[in-house]
């Protein structure tokens, strides 16, 4: 199972209790609140301010390079986000069924990181070409946002009561 941890605050119901799973991938700061394998960011104001771990892969596009950060060469990920940088990755190192957690397009323009990015107001999460990117890069993909509302995603979702049951009968 591959889970990738967008930075919407319903991912607390999960971040701290949920078993680690075979792979992970998160966003921004993430590492400060869980261990995952990959991390993804956008903004190199974001990455200067994210301590490396050998342990850890982390991927940006072209524009942000920086240090031992590896770069996406593909134009899809032009105008996207941290989070859409984490579902391209998915998509290109896992065939497991993949679990989107805090993805709060539509509900909420909180992220749990908000102290620490430099705008003053939060900023929206998404457009419509992102939930756009987000079908195109997972067709013919399993993936689900676990979520307790509708988020504005065109993807199934299950609520975190389904996601914990399933959990139980997969272990």
């Amino acid at each position: 199972m591959t889970i990738i941890w967008f930075n919407g605050p319903s991912n607390r119901q999960l971040i701290h209790s949920l078993p680690r799973q075979t792979f992970e991938l998160g966003c921004n700061f993430i590492r400060r609140h869980r261990p995952v394998d990959v991390v993804c960011a956008y903004d190199i104001k974001t990455i200067i301010k994210i301590p490396i771990e050998d342990s850890v892969q982390y991927y940006t596009r072209p524009d942000a390079q920086y240090g031992s950060w590896n770069v996406i060469n593909d134009p899809v990920i032009q105008s996207t986000n941290s989070g859409l940088l984490a579902c391209y990755v998915a998509s290109k190192k896992t065939n497991a069924p993949i679990y989107i957690v805090g993805c709060d397009w539509g509900i909420t323009r909180q992220s749990n990181f908000e102290h620490l990015y430099d705008h003053t107001e939060p900023k929206r999460k998404y457009i419509q070409p992102h939930n756009d990117f987000v079908k195109r890069v997972f067709a013919g993909k399993q993936v689900w946002v676990v979520h307790d509302q509708q988020p504005d995603i065109d993807l199934p979702v299950v609520s975190v009561k389904q996601f914990k049951e399933q959990l139980e009968i997969n272990i």
